[in-house]
């Protein structure tokens, strides 16, 4: 990959969908890019939701933690 964007998120099933369209339509004119969404312990239907856009976005990635463990954490 030239280009790695990587979002933490938690509970954001309201946002994630924005959020991706918003990134990948950034995204659209370069190359070779992936967005990788970390899931930090989410209590809602985030993951569930990123899953769901992954069919049609073959740039996007995700990676959960079991329970939240902060910022820094899931950047890391």
């Amino acid at each position: 990959m030239k280009i790695s964007v990587v979002s933490p998120l938690h509970d954001e099933a309201e946002n994630v969908t924005a959020l991706v369209t918003e990134i990948g339509e950034a995204c659209a004119g370069l190359p070779d890019f992936e967005v990788v969404l970390v899931d930090d312990g989410s209590r809602d239907e985030t993951a569930a939701l990123v899953r769901k856009m992954q069919a049609d976005r073959p740039w996007l990635r995700l990676v959960q933690h079991a329970r939240a463990g902060g910022q820094s954490a899931a950047v890391h």
